[in-house]
């Protein structure tokens, strides 16, 4: 539908459609012939046209169940592992030994669960064993792991990082072994022994055992 309107004293011709498409658009100008002067042409959205409402429409809902092509797939489940136990928690613990890099992996790690376990206490680490899967990641004693504050902190190939100091700062008693005598850890140690944890520890793991005696596997505190 078209429009003309003509106002006295001005070259202007005002144009008025229902414009749904580019085709509409064609038709609407080749029945316009232009006569005079300037024109100025104002599109805007007909969507707020109540003039020229749509007609009502109802859409098609299609169930789908996609199959994606096994090739492209890039990740296999092999085996769902959960944590397994590992004795008393951290935060609960009365006496948490733990382990840094320096235990080399998780063979150490084993020396460090045995003195745990004659002790009645926790198994903790540093971050780098835990990031290396050397034990689980709720070992980890630090500002982004557990924060524990028990009776007696050994710490063992630790060397002593400012974001695992936060984490057990708390403790009463520390025993630190490392075999580097510059090891942070020995600045908040009340004990430390320089050495390898290799001949160390099986002598401290030994001692305590003679000294517990037989059949004795807990130590209060």
């Amino acid at each position: 539908m078209i429009k003309e309107l003509r106002e006295q004293g001005c070259e202007a011709m005002a144009l008025s459609a229902d414009v749904r498409n580019e085709g509409s658009m064609r038709e609407l100008f080749d029945k316009v012939e232009l006569e005079v002067g300037p024109i100025e042409i104002c599109v805007y959205n007909g969507g707020a046209n109540t003039e020229f409402p749509l007609e009502e429409t109802t859409g098609k809902i299609i169930a789908l169940s996609p199959e994606v092509d096994a090739a492209l797939e890039q990740t296999t489940v092999i085996e769902r592992v959960t944590d397994q136990d590992q004795g008393l928690a951290l935060g609960e613990a009365d006496i948490v030994v733990a382990g840094g890099r320096g235990m080399g992996g998780q063979e150490g790690f084993r020396q460090i669960t045995q003195l745990a376990g004659l002790l009645n206490g926790a198994v903790g680490a540093s971050r780098p064993p835990c990031d290396l899967g050397w034990v689980p990641p709720s070992s980890q004693v630090g500002q982004t792991g557990e924060i524990v504050a028990p009776s007696l902190y050994i710490a063992v190939g630790i060397s002593g990082s400012t974001q695992h100091i936060a984490g057990m700062a708390g403790a009463r008693t520390v025993i630190a072994i490392n075999k580097d005598p510059r090891a942070n850890i020995f600045k908040i140690a009340d004990f430390g022994v320089v050495g390898d944890y290799t001949e160390v520890l099986p002598a401290f793991t030994q001692g305590l055992e003679d000294m517990l005696g037989p059949g004795m596997r807990e130590v209060k505190p």
